[in-house]
């Protein structure tokens, strides 16, 4: 998104916009009204004027709003460029590539994105119930990484572009998560088969669960 333009069009309002065009269309259709009744032909004439005026002026008032409104959500703060979607206050890319945790991290590959952070639980929640209504059956991987499978419940981070940030609440499924220090699980996803709860997941498995693994970008 073009930073300069953004703020020209922070304060946009598209309701007043339309009242705006409104208005001026509804003094034009004045006008030419006069116009026609000071016409001095006969009066077929003037009612065949005065539809084609009025057809031409609701034609130009909807391409100016269409125009309008694809402008507006395109450059107004907030959008999304494509292929990203806007999904409560986040910009998000999901994935339905068939990859493991290590390769979900390394497959945001766009300017600025990185595999998905939802660093409040409030965040988490508007993610799980897209994907609970959406009803894909993938299962997806997020930017969760343990980074000491020593403690009861590892130490759980989000990585960010190299920046890693503690999870500040804990949003596990119950039994999870399920790994140890034997039994590596550091990634997490949200798994398809428990209504897309967070579950941990092995980094480098190439199991049933890579085989219907998606993932989720953010920038």
């Amino acid at each position: 998104m073009d930073n300069v333009k953004a703020p020209l069009f922070a304060d946009l309002n598209l309701s007043t916009v339309t009242q705006q065009l409104k208005r001026v269309i509804q003094q034009e259709v004045k006008r030419s009204v006069q116009n026609i009744i000071n016409d001095s032909g006969n009066c077929d004439r003037k009612i065949d004027a005065m539809e084609k005026t009025l057809q031409d002026l609701v034609l130009n008032y909807t391409n100016i709003l269409n125009q309008l409104t694809s402008t507006v959500e395109t450059i107004v703060p907030g959008s999304c460029e494509k292929p990203y979607q806007k999904i409560g206050n986040g910009c998000y890319f999901i994935r339905n590539d068939r990859v493991s945790g290590n390769a979900a991290f390394a497959s945001c590959t766009d300017p600025g994105a990185y595999l998905a952070n939802f660093e409040t639980i409030e965040e988490a929640m508007v993610m799980t119930l897209f994907l609970q209504k959406k009803k894909i059956g993938y299962h997806y991987y997020v930017g969760g990484r343990n980074i000491d499978r020593y403690l009861p419940n590892g130490d759980w981070r989000w990585i960010k572009n190299g920046k890693v940030t503690k999870m500040t609440y804990f949003a596990f499924a119950e039994g999870q998560p399920s790994g140890t220090a034997k039994d590596e699980q550091d990634c997490m996803f949200f798994y398809a088969n428990n209504r897309y709860q967070f579950y941990d997941i092995e980094c480098d498995n190439e199991s049933y669960y890579a085989c219907y693994g998606g993932y989720i970008c953010e920038k």
